[in-house]
């Protein structure tokens, strides 16, 4: 098959990892494949592979309400010329520039749209105009694409709750995104550069953007109540955001300078994970949650909130890590006590992440793909 994967940025993010991932595995078993990207940021170490085409649109801005105008724009005449069978996207602006694009040129693809976050989670947070214009986009999305991808089936029930014709026309699907691979594991036995890690500490960590869904401020604080029990402990924030100062004032208010320790972006947070007792999610709502995979992946226990949604699908309600409640900092502390307490063998840990792998979701992408392809 021709394969064209479509992402709003070139980047390590979440929805945006999953689809370079699916991309590198198509391409490795034999499929034409092209990466469109709106843009390419900085902080990426993502390496294409050869023998995949890759074409980066120039907008900085791809998540905009205008955005949708300049990609149909650029990525028309890309289409037009690689005339690809399968068009797997993500991003509303980006999924509206597809179907613009796809009418405007008469193509025979098929657009699968992969949806990578909770949508009542996300709209909440929006002004009022911007909920309009992205649940209409939505219906428009629900309405023309071949099918629609759900990264959780959290997500997919939500969905389902406000475009009812996923359900008739049998458009939904629930494919986990493709996180486990080796080069993890390989990533994880690097050494960590500075003096960190001690043997006689208990080691937390977290990886996110600072951003309020993330709720850093949240695990910042159940840290705090942790410590005064647990003294010889320390927290590590790995990540960048426009929240950095405002977490950073936070931990010095909550006289934690010395135990909260931000180590900004890191190209191999693998190796940070590895070396810590513990992983800690602390989000207000999530699509999946690739990180916790990731930390599993390696044999790191994992403490996470039961946010819609994602984790409790994950850990299995428990069964392979720790749940709280969203901003709840006192029960966090406790979940965090209690994982440190009974850690769970990393063979168990390793084994659940191997549940998420790459050619496992893959796959079922290629059979969706291919059974579109069978209805023409």
């Amino acid at each position: 098959m021709k394969i064209v994967v479509a992402v709003p940025f070139l980047s390590n993010g979440g929805g945006e990892r999953a689809l370079f991932n699916l991309a590198v595995y198509f391409n490795s078993i034999g499929h034409s494949v092209t990466i469109i990207a709106s843009c390419s940021i900085m902080y990426n170490n993502m390496q294409v592979p050869p023998g995949i085409k890759l074409f980066t649109l120039g907008n900085n801005e791809p998540l905009t309400n205008t955005a949708f105008i300049y990609t149909a724009k650029k990525i028309s005449p890309i289409l037009k010329e690689i005339e690809p069978d399968i068009v797997l996207s993500t991003s509303d602006y980006l999924n509206i520039g597809l179907l613009i694009v796809k009418k405007i040129i008469n193509g025979k693809f098929k657009i699968i749209v992969s949806h990578q976050y909770h949508t009542s989670s996300l709209l909440k947070e929006l002004p009022f105009k911007n909920k309009l214009f992205i649940q209409l986009l939505q219906k428009i999305i629900a309405k023309q694409s071949n099918a629609v991808v759900c990264c959780s089936q959290g997500v997919a029930d939500d969905y389902l709750t406000r475009y009812n014709i996923l359900r008739k026309k049998n458009k939904l699907h629930v494919i986990y995104n493709p996180i486990y691979e080796e080069q993890i594991i390989i990533k994880a036995q690097e050494n960590v550069s500075g003096n960190y890690f001690k043997n006689d500490t208990y080691n937390i960590i977290t990886v996110a953007r600072f951003v309020p869904q993330k709720n850093l401020e949240t695990l910042i604080r159940a840290f705090g109540i942790f410590i005064k029990k647990n003294h010889l402990s320390k927290l590590f924030i790995v990540g960048k955001g426009p929240d950095e100062h405002k977490l950073k004032t936070l931990a010095n208010s909550l006289d934690l300078t010395d135990s909260v320790v931000f180590l900004g972006y890191q190209e191999n947070p693998y190796a940070f994970v590895a070396q810590s007792n513990l992983f800690v999610l602390s989000s207000i709502y999530e699509g999946f949650g690739n990180v916790l995979v990731e930390a599993m992946a390696v044999g790191t226990n994992v403490v996470a909130t039961n946010c819609p949604s994602g984790p409790s699908e994950i850990i299995e309600n428990g069964k392979y890590g720790y749940l709280s409640q969203v901003g709840n900092a006192t029960m966090l502390a406790q979940k965090i006590e209690q994982a440190l307490a009974n850690p769970l063998p990393k063979e168990v840990l390793i084994n659940r992440a191997k549940e998420f792998s790459i050619q496992k979701s893959g796959d079922q992408y290629l059979c969706l793909m291919q059974s579109l392809l069978k209805r023409n």
